[in-house]
Formats: structure tokens, sequence, C-alpha cells
């Protein structure tokens, strides 16, 4: 725990005044097409992901304790009994490192505005946290416990802003929208296609004509 910590303050402090300069560079940028408010709504939004993902890569990627050695806990329960006067840190500190990233991410990713999915989502994610984890060989313990404590903070975490997903989602521009046709958008394809339908529709409206 507390090489984990003296890891992530100096990384933290470095952080988060570079995420403060890019939050403003991302708003200026944006307001150029957007409302004032919506650019820096989203651009807070897309900084603060940013910044959390970074943060738990750091987090999940620290060595502990002498840093030699993975372990690796199959059975739900085994980990916590086994942490003494630690256990609650751990399960604090595992209910909470994906549960910024399941409140935000939804509003920029219609796909997970649902809590079934968020779940589903931060499960996948914690599972690949600790096969990263045992792979590093560190001196972490890749636990079944951490996996659904970090699914249900993230779940839990989620439900916080589910209200405001659909709400604010149509006015938070997303990633590469594509721009539906109008009703009198012209016809794609070459000239003689073009051409060739219309003699078409000439023709097909002919006999009425007689």
């Amino acid at each position: 725990m507390d090489t984990v910590v003296e890891r992530i303050i100096p990384v933290a402090v470095f952080a988060l005044p570079v995420s403060q300069i890019l939050w403003v560079v991302l708003a200026v940028r944006r307001s150029r097409r957007l409302p004032l408010s919506i650019a820096t709504f989203t651009a807070a939004i897309d900084t603060a992901i940013l910044l959390c993902g970074g943060l738990v890569v750091v987090l999940v990627t620290a060595p502990a304790g002498d840093g030699e050695g993975s372990a690796l806990h199959l059975i739900p329960g085994q980990d916590v009994a086994g942490l003494g006067n630690d256990a609650g840190w751990q399960i604090a500190g595992n209910l909470v490192l994906l549960a910024p990233l399941a409140a935000l991410v939804p509003f920029r990713v219609p796909r997970l505005q649902s809590l079934a999915r968020v779940a589903a989502a931060a499960a996948l994610v914690s599972i690949g946290i600790e096969a990263v984890q045992y792979l590093l060989d560190a001196g972490r313990v890749s636990a079944t416990d951490d996996v659904l404590l970090n699914t249900i903070g993230a779940t839990a975490s989620a439900s916080l802003t589910r209200g405001l997903w659909r709400a604010l989602s149509p006015v938070i521009p997303r990633p590469r929208e594509a721009v539906a046709s109008g009703p009198g958008t012209p016809a794609a394809g070459p000239p003689e296609s073009r051409t060739a339908a219309r003699s078409g529709n000439s023709e097909s409206r002919a006999p009425d004509l007689l």
C-alpha cells in the first residue's frame, strides 16, 4: 500500500495541472463550432476520463510489497479474508477503482447507457487488470474478489449518473457521428446512373400522360 501511495502522489501532482490545461485547450477549440457551455462540458468529461484512466493504469501497475512474485486467488472471499486490518482499505479501493470511469464514460459512449452493459464492461476491464497484474509478477494478488468489488463499485457509480445520460446525450457531440442525408439530398452515384434513373422514371410515368 505504501508503495502505491508513494507512486500515485507525484503522478497526481503532475497530472492535475496538465489536465486543467488540456480542458481549457479542448474547450477553446470546440467553442469554435459549439456553444461555449457545451464545449466546456464535453471537454471536462473527456479530460476527466483521460485523467481517471491514467490514474487507474498507474495504480494497477505499481508494484506492491517487495515487488516479487504474484499470487492467484480464484475463490470468492479468499483474498478479503486474508487481509486482516487492511481489509477495509482494500475493499474501498477496489470499489472506487473504476467508479469514476463508469460514471463518465456512458456520456460519451451511448452503447454503454445501460447498467447491465456498464457492469459487463467493468467486469471485463477488471478481469483484464487482474490478468495484467498477474503477468507483471510485481507482488500483486490477482483475485476474484477484486473483480467482484470493481464491478459492484462501477455499477453503483453508474447508477448515480444514469438519469443524466439520455438527458444530456442529445447536446453532447458524439465522436465520428454520421451526418444523415436530408430528403432533398441528390442521390449518390455517377452522372450516367443518375441520368439513366431519371430516364427510367420519365418512361415509367409516360403512360400516365396518355
